[in-house]
């Protein structure tokens, strides 16, 4: 075996974006090169296809039709997975950061969800406006739990929302809709609201993005009305209920 194989061969393998998969195949070539059964160049091929499918995945976006196809698809699983899949897509946060969400950082007076600084990824509290479609969701919830602290979603053994290769394939097939993987709801909605109308910096700081360069010293307006304004069109084409071109021509005064 002197040449390396083409990457191809990995795309036949299970699913090559799942954590196992590549946890056992790369353990497994790592022993294969430790034990000089094949030469290093064949784990490097590995490794640079995974990481190349890995952009793929998690950069698709989706159309305002497949979204929707999506938001419905939710229905065909049980209640609870029902609510975190659509509250996922209606505020496009990480899956981590929906999982632990917890009550005490919901406010539904203010259509606000608080996620804290030691929580996020960038170390700095952030404030997710709730759009009618999630805040809907979340009183619907909120006489079943009937507490105001511990986590707002979980399992019916009151367990965490793991996330679930199987599930998540399922998830996409009901839909009809390609698997890109859910953290691409969040390239989704920059891309359709920036097509709406919407500043591409609001709606980044709606994902919790940290901002960079000179903005991230002196930029400190949180822009919290637009955030919310994003949020709620959002909710929106979401549903169904409204089309980025409507959308955009409000933005624009001419519909």
């Amino acid at each position: 075996m002197t040449d390396c194989p083409s990457a191809s061969i990995w795309m036949g393998v299970g699913s090559p974006t799942s954590g196992l998969f590549i946890r056992d195949a790369k353990s497994f070539l790592r022993w294969l090169v430790a034990q000089d059964y094949i030469e290093h160049k064949f784990l490097m091929a590995f490794e640079d296809t995974i990481k190349k499918r890995k952009v793929e995945v998690d950069h698709r976006i989706y159309s305002a039709l497949e979204v929707r196809a999506l938001y419905n698809a939710a229905d065909q699983f049980s209640p609870q997975w029902r609510d975190f899949l659509r509250f996922q897509l209606l505020t496009a946060q990480r899956h981590a950061d929906v999982a632990r969400m917890e009550w005490q950082h919901v406010d539904l007076a203010q259509h606000t969800w608080t996620q804290p600084a030691n929580r996020t990824k960038n170390g700095r509290a952030h404030i997710v406006h709730l759009s009618a479609p999630a805040l809907e969701i979340l009183k619907a919830m909120q006489p079943q739990v009937g507490k105001a602290r511990g986590l707002v979603f979980t399992t019916t053994t009151g367990g965490a929302m793991h996330h679930n290769n199987e599930r998540n394939k399922a998830y996409f097939r009901n839909a009809q809709v390609e698997h890109g993987g859910r953290h691409a709801f969040r390239h989704t909605m920059v891309t359709l609201l920036a097509q709406c109308g919407h500043s591409e910096d609001v709606v980044d700081m709606a994902l919790g993005h940290a901002r960079k360069g000179v903005n991230a010293v002196y930029q400190k307006f949180q822009y919290l009305e637009q955030r919310a304004d994003a949020l709620d069109d959002w909710g929106q084409i979401v549903i169904g209920q409204r089309d980025a071109m409507k959308v955009l021509r409000q933005h624009r005064g001419t519909g």
